[in-house]
């Protein structure tokens, strides 16, 4: 069934209360619009004023400002954070990547040692 078709067979109270609702969409749609116009067109007015533009200013002076005390308190703050998590990791019984490498490059050595001692052993009996 086409669109016109079906609207015909529809009873005329469904197709008054549809027209009235596609009027009432059409007439909010152009409100919407008109304040979105209005909206950008008022930004445009603070964002070019010279108060707003120096309080912008003074608000990213004050950021710097607070950027650059914060800064070294954060680097320690990561630092005792590190050295914590390593304590704790140490205490619990947790490996770390570096005990893991520490482990296994110890493992290796072992190995390498076991197998000259293998040769050296089997060099004996041969002889």
């Amino acid at each position: 069934m086409t669109k016109r078709e079906l609207t015909q067979n529809m009873p005329k109270f469904l197709n008054n209360a549809i027209g009235e609702i596609q009027k009432r969409l059409t007439m909010l749609e152009g409100q919407a619009r008109g304040m979105m116009s209005l909206m950008d067109s008022t930004m445009m007015k603070m964002k070019n004023d010279p108060r707003i533009q120096k309080m912008n200013a003074k608000m990213t002076e004050v950021q710097n400002t607070v950027n650059q005390k914060i800064d070294p308190l954060r680097k320690k703050l990561d630092k005792a954070r590190a050295s914590m998590g390593q304590k704790a990791a140490s205490a619990i019984g947790i490996a770390t990547r570096a005990d893991i490498a520490s482990i296994k490059n110890r493992v290796n050595k072992l190995a390498d040692e076991l197998k000259k001692f293998a040769r050296g052993h089997r060099a004996e009996k041969q002889a």
